[in-house]
């Protein structure tokens, strides 16, 4: 069952037009499985458990074949990694705009934006509660893999466990990337200490002597991997660990005041209700637990922001300052995509990505969601182009069109909810795919481009600043230099006497008052631009010989053309000549 536009609850596909459940369906709103019958995520119908089988083989198919085929291809790169390298092919195809191509599509920091926002797009139609058209369907089920949600889709309905079907889902969710997590510090363990399982009595023995064999760097090293592996489990599956763990705690509420379920409307969502305190009970620490990830990451990173933001005005050198700096190496899966300023971003993106998986939902009528999405969408659109926190600017440009890619696709979803507009259903599942397959692309190639001209801009006038600053320091060394040798050559008269002397002199030299310029014809200013042309090479031998007795380095600079003399005189005396 859904709310309707109205905010009236409407019926699931588990009912009849006479209100009657489905063969299978029971409970409020049919919105549960009677025993003997589980819940199919895809065709959101109840089936019976003998059919569960090849339901669950259709659903473990996919994620299989795609583990076997990245475990065999990383295999195969792994052993002929060295012969590759050697190949003319291989050197032929990693040149040029091959190259820029590949390290386009697996950059570091596009991978994330690309897996973050199709996380979002893939689960749209549970947070909204939208049946898009068929074609985008298919789109997104293409997709889906990657939205690590599993264990959220495997029939369990047919298996008895004494507490309620959903709350096995959560525990599955919730306590399979711990286990992966500890996985990976036992993998260090036997790296750091080459354990073996028959030799766990000699656990000291063995780790003195392998520890004594590597060094210090290389313990390092392993140290910070193995960190980064478990930083990326809970980078992948936050987002959608939260969205399970939140449907456990989304009721909603009946004409008569009664609450029950979302997700599965056996369970009563009253205190009276034991499985509704068992819910509570296991799904709360849950979620503060998981919850608290993200704001560790904020205090680790916090605690390091001298280092993660360097006190350095050039831009490019504090951002290599940073990569250098083995202290914060092992928090590099956070920070190293961002500006120094931004360290912090990948917090706030993941709140963002929680938000929008697992708090929108609680929002009762999903029209109003699907509209408080979209404002929320064009929210994160204006506030990312403001501060466009990736280092790359191919990183900005791309997370830019994907902020909008959300924001169509929740337009979209708005669009099918709301009873004000008529649509065809084939234009409007064309529109959202060419969206996310086209225009998507397009916009961060154009996007690309603008940004890579502000980037070049601002490149250049921090060189001529920093330039400018040289130049400064450069003459103010060069100044003292020649004053010391003033003072040196004073033979006992203080060097600013004789400057004072010196100028004393030249005025009683030039007593006449300077005498104002000719008056110039109609042509005047190219009377005056011939007259500086001709005296032009006299006067530069002049200042030369004069700047390069005080031990100085003379440039000869230019004339000024025409335009610029007419400008100035504007400017300078308020005269403007045609």
């Amino acid at each position: 069952a859904s709310r309707g536009d109205d905010g009236n609850l409407t019926l699931s596909p588990n009912c009849t037009l006479d209100a009657v459940c489905k063969a299978g369906s029971t409970g409020p709103l049919c919105g549960a499985c009677i025993e003997g019958y589980t819940f199919n995520s895809q065709d959101k119908v109840c089936n019976p458990c003998k059919e569960n089988g090849k339901d669950v083989a259709e659903l473990f198919i996919p994620y299989a074949i795609t583990a076997g085929v990245v475990s065999v291809g990383a295999g195969v790169m792994y052993y002929f990694r060295e012969r590759a390298m050697r190949s003319s092919l291989v050197r032929w195809c990693d040149g040029g705009k091959i190259r820029l191509i590949r390290r386009f599509i697996l950059s570091h920091a596009n991978l994330k934006i690309l897996y973050g926002t199709y996380q979002i797009i893939c689960s749209t139609s549970f947070t909204l509660e939208v049946t898009f058209p068929d074609l985008f369907v298919d789109y997104m089920n293409l997709l889906n893999i990657i939205t690590f949600d599993m264990f959220g889709t495997i029939n369990l309905g047919c298996l008895d466990f004494g507490i309620p079907t959903y709350l096995v889902y959560i525990l599955i969710s919730s306590i399979t990337p711990m286990l992966l997590v500890a996985l990976i510090w036992i993998l260090y363990a036997v790296r750091i200490y080459g354990l073996e399982p028959c030799l766990f009595r000699h656990l000291r023995r063995r780790a003195k002597r392998r520890t004594s064999q590597l060094k210090r760097r290389e313990l390092e090293e392993i140290h910070h991997a193995h960190i980064e592996y478990s930083l990326l489990v809970t980078y992948l599956v936050l987002p959608t660990v939260a969205q399970a763990q939140f449907k456990g705690l989304n009721c909603l509420t009946l004409e008569s005041g009664r609450q029950y379920l979302r997700v599965d409307t056996s369970v009563d969502c009253s205190f009276e209700s034991r499985d509704y305190q068992l819910m509570l009970g296991i799904t709360i620490p849950f979620i503060l637990l998981y919850q608290a990830i993200p704001i560790v990451w904020f205090y680790t990173l916090y605690t390091n922001r001298e280092r993660l933001n360097p006190p350095v005005t050039d831009a490019r050198r504090a951002y290599e300052k940073r990569a250098k700096d083995r202290s914060v190496a092992h928090l590099r899966f956070l920070f190293s995509d961002y500006r120094c300023s931004g360290y912090y971003y990948e917090v706030l993106d993941m709140y963002r990505r929680i938000f929008l998986l697992g708090l929108l939902p609680f929002i009762e009528v999903p029209v109003v969601r699907a509209a408080f999405g979209c404002m929320f969408a064009a929210l994160s659109c204006f506030l990312f182009r403001e501060w466009l926190p990736y280092y790359s600017v191919t990183a900005n440009s791309l997370a830019l069109a994907a902020q909008f890619q959300i924001l169509l696709t929740f337009s979209g979803a708005f669009t099918v909810l709301s009873s004000d507009f008529n649509y065809n259903d084939d234009l409007l599942a064309l529109g959202l795919v060419v969206t996310n397959v086209i225009i998507v692309p397009w916009m961060t190639w154009m996007g690309m481009r603008t940004m890579a001209k502000h980037e070049a801009h601002d490149e250049r006038t921090c060189k001529l600043q920093t330039q400018l600053l040289k130049d400064k320091t450069a003459d103010r060394d060069k100044f003292e230099a020649a004053w010391g040798r003033l003072r040196a050559a004073a033979d006992g008269v203080e060097a600013e006497e004789q400057v004072l002397d010196g100028a004393a002199k030249l005025a009683d030299l030039h007593h006449h008052k300077p005498m104002q310029q000719r008056e110039y014809g109609p042509n005047g200013f190219d009377e005056l631009i011939a007259e500086a042309v001709s005296a032009e090479d006299a006067m530069h031998d002049t200042m030369r010989g004069f700047v390069e007795t005080m031990g100085g380095h003379y440039d000869r600079g230019p004339l000024k053309n025409k335009e610029r003399i007419m400008e100035k005189t504007y400017s300078d005396y308020g005269t403007y000549y045609e």
